[in-house]
């Protein structure tokens, strides 16, 4: 059902005034849409045209694109036509300036310059209005919800994403059509959307049947902002940042003598053990990392440190790290290279990713690879065949005992054919110097 269709009965205007006429664009119906009566195309003077050109703004115009709803930007469209004293007949000679995009095309396609206002807007209405865009618009009207739109929009505040979410329902609604209008479903479907939001349940709580959709949404409002202004930023978020040495949250603001604090810690402690005639700890150190656990922070306090305060972000860096790969075991330096390395860096011993080939400037006759980058290169290469028949050649790395290969493969480098021994060990593709003298390097 099109957005805006009317159950009501067409009746004239001033049937008391049979033999007067009147303007069309002072009939009683404030919009008449979608127009259903029969008016034939008028003359339209240019200058009325470049007058609707100059005044109407682009970002008005119909795209035809979902949620770009026929039915409010022809409500704008009739407004200021009246606006400019431009009638009803001779709307056709205007409108094809507030098309766009799919929709311009399918005037100049399928309707053109000789069609009545009313067909017009029918056959854009049945054009774009299609079964897809309802179940799209179903689908939003019965998701929509807070937590969605927040997820949708992390880098908006709190009062941001209400605000959002009370423009979304309403557009949707109105795209859904006539049958979805109304104060009450509004008000139930905003009602349903903002459920299990803490900071809302005081709105939720004290709506009545009687309040209007402003009403409720002008109490969401304040709800949320006194919830925002009640919470106190908390100074343990982040474990880097957690003190419990001193009397301050956050980071120290000032230096102070620390065995004098364990000092009454201590005595605070042997005084209730005697009140309460309790057994002190024996060893009252253990007790203190027993309750406190070790302070990684130096007892001396330097103010040059405040000045160069690398080292500090360096070590804070790297207890976030160990924390953050703590508690979800992920690896900071197993991410993805964000540029080409220039030259080979074996980061660890079991890289998956192929380095390319290198030169072995040892005397080595053999040219060897280590089999993990064997494997890495049959990924990128997989027709490469490789011999796994051990022992064809015996290596030695410096003064160590020496390894021998368990496999062989060919490779085709500009130089041509080279045999590279494959040995179990983390090493990378090294063409030795004695291959270059054979393919005349």
């Amino acid at each position: 059902m099109p957005p805006g269709t009317r159950f009501t009965q067409e009746v004239d205007s001033f049937p008391q005034f049979q033999g007067r006429t009147t303007p069309l664009y002072q009939r009683d119906s404030i919009y008449d849409l979608p127009p259903k009566r029969i008016v034939q195309n008028g003359p339209c003077e240019p200058s009325t045209v470049s007058i609707f050109q100059k005044g109407w703004r682009k970002d008005r115009n119909y795209t035809g694109k979902p949620y770009d709803i026929l039915y409010d930007k022809a409500k704008v469209f009739i407004s200021f036509c009246r606006r400019l004293h431009i009638t009803e007949d001779q709307y056709h000679a205007v409108f094809p300036d507030i098309l766009e995009d799919r929709a311009e095309e399918f005037y100049l396609h399928h309707i053109g310059p000789t069609r009545r206002w009313d067909e017009m807007y029918d056959m854009l209405d049945k054009h774009f209005n299609t079964n897809i865009n309802h179940s799209l618009y179903w689908a939003d009207w019965t998701t929509m919800s807070f937590a969605r739109v927040r997820r949708e929009n992390p880098d908006k505040t709190p009062m941001e994403v209400l605000e959002t979410l009370l423009d979304k329902i309403p557009l949707v609604q109105r795209a859904l059509g006539s049958g979805f209008q109304g104060e009450v479903m509004l008000r139930t479907q905003v009602t349903q959307a903002c459920r299990g939001v803490p900071e809302l349940e005081t709105a939720l709580s004290n709506l009545k049947a009687d309040h209007t959709c402003e009403e409720f949404f002008s109490n969401l409002r304040a709800s949320l902002q006194v919830a925002l202004d009640r919470k106190t930023p908390s100074h343990d978020i982040h474990f880097v940042d957690r003190r419990y040495t001193s009397n301050y949250k956050g980071r120290f603001k000032q230096p102070y003598d620390r065995d004098d604090e364990r000092k009454r810690a201590k005595d605070q402690y042997l005084q209730a053990c005697t009140i309460l005639h309790q057994e002190p700890y024996d060893d009252f150190a253990s007790y203190l990392v027993d309750i406190e656990g070790e302070n990684p922070i130096e007892d001396s306090y330097d103010e040059d440190q405040d000045i160069n305060s690398g080292d500090e972000e360096a070590s804070t860096f790297l207890m976030s790290s160990a924390f953050f790969h703590r508690t979800t075991g992920e690896d900071i330096f197993s991410a993805p290279k964000t540029s080409e390395a220039s030259q080979f860096l074996l980061h660890d011993p079991y890289s998956a990713v192929y380095q390319g080939e290198l030169w072995d400037t040892g005397a080595a006759k053999f040219s060897t690879v280590g089999k993990p980058q064997v494997l890495a290169y049959l990924r990128e290469y997989p027709r490469t065949k490789i011999s796994w028949v051990p022992g064809s050649a015996h290596v030695r790395f410096g003064a160590n005992t020496s390894i021998a290969s368990i496999g062989t493969m060919n490779m085709e480098n500009p130089l041509g054919s080279v045999t590279y021994h494959i040995l179990d060990a983390p090493t990378p593709f090294l063409f030795s110097l004695y291959d270059a003298d054979r393919l005349g390097a």
